[in-house]
């Protein structure tokens, strides 16, 4: 029997949001079927960022074969997809940010997982 490993993923953008999240949202089903989505929220920009402006962020949940590099590999590969660049992230603009938070139960991001935005996204999944 395949391995199964559970991710949690938060995704985020401050531009054209709803465009982003919904076009991750596609790719990302198409890839992981059985994905969970929680629902969509409006947050203030937290931390040391360059743009302060508000974010669309969600959460989800999904169980994999994949390794973890492979994981990630794909969701690098939505995000570029999406617009993500180095200067986009140098400059605050953020079309899509996807952060793989926990693999098979290991805390990827414990900063992260402390954030106010997350902590509330997880609530509506």
């Amino acid at each position: 029997m395949e391995k199964k490993y559970e991710c949690l993923l938060c995704l985020g953008s401050n531009t054209e949001g709803m465009v982003h999240l919904k076009n991750a949202e596609k790719t990302l089903n198409r890839f992981f079927p059985l994905i969970r989505w929680g629902k969509i929220l409006k947050t203030p920009a937290e931390g040391n960022t360059v743009c302060e402006t508000t974010y669309l962020n969600r959460i989800a949940k999904f169980q994999t074969s994949l390794d973890m590099e492979t994981v990630q590999h794909i969701l690098k590969q939505v995000e570029v997809e999406n617009g993500r660049t180095a200067e986009s992230k140098r400059t605050g603009i953020i079309p899509l940010d996807i952060d793989l938070l926990e693999f098979n139960g290991q805390v990827l991001k414990p900063e992260d997982m402390k954030k106010n935005y997350v902590r509330r996204a997880m609530l509506l999944i």
